[in-house]
């Protein structure tokens, strides 16, 4: 897994998620909390049912099988108020993963 702010500016920020799984996935789940209260604003290549500081990230249509060694990249911006600490912990699919 690799999360990359791409770029930064005064209350926002776009960044990058590189996710490179182990074993073969179906419908695939990605999830993190964000340190700082972050909030996605928008989001490609995933589906997010909730804004929140709480990231719950799911497959779409064309990304919902990855086979073992495969990687699939999703971007989003989101808001900072207090900072923008990266999130030091991840799921996939269930599985705890770090960036």
């Amino acid at each position: 897994m690799a999360y990359r702010v791409v770029n930064q500016w005064s209350g926002q920020f776009q960044a990058e998620l590189t996710v490179t799984s182990a074993r073969p996935l179906h419908g695939w789940t990605l999830s993190w909390d964000f340190p700082d209260g972050q909030r996605v604003v928008q989001l490609w290549n995933a589906v997010l049912p909730d804004a929140g500081p709480a990231a719950r990230l799911s497959a779409i249509d064309w990304n919902t099988d990855v086979a073992a060694g495969q990687s699939f990249t999703l971007g989003f911006l989101a808001s900072w108020e207090e900072g923008n600490r990266p999130p030091a912990r991840f799921s996939l699919a269930g599985d705890d993963c770090r960036a």
